[in-house]
């Protein structure tokens, strides 16, 4: 009787902990894939663009970013890759007005990033609602 108590508690935990993964898993979803549907539709560029995953690489680099096509073919290679993603970032983010300092933390923290410049006007504030 202690064992199947014990083993519907260990079956209740487990659902709660998938539930708790599923918000956080989209919560990250939204900190990151919202800011990009917006950057993309500042540059009139479908927002869905960004939800198809190599596809948007190519539209925010190469398109957004005027970099080369052959840019991304390096983000393939072990160690250049951080750099050259750096880079691709660095134009995307100089797209939309802003510097290296963006870029950096684009790069590394693109859940911090890409709100922030989704939310920025071309003169660097943040756009602010009417009511």
């Amino acid at each position: 009787m202690i064992k199947l108590i014990v083993n519907l508690l260990k079956f209740i935990f487990f659902i709660i902990e998938g539930i708790i993964k599923i918000i956080l898993y989209l919560g990250i979803f939204a900190l990151v894939f919202v800011p990009a549907w917006m950057l993309f539709e500042k540059k009139r560029y479908p927002g869905w663009y960004s939800l198809i995953p190599v596809y948007n690489y190519y539209i925010a680099f190469c398109r957004i970013g005027n970099a080369e096509w052959w840019t991304l073919l390096l983000l393939l290679i072990p160690g250049v890759n951080l750099f050259v993603f750096y880079y691709l970032t660095y134009k995307f983010v100089s797209a939309y007005g802003s510097g290296a300092l963006m870029a950096l933390l684009t790069t590394f923290l693109p859940f911090i990033g890409l709100p922030i410049l989704a939310y920025q006007n071309r003169r660097g504030g943040i756009r602010r609602r009417k009511f």
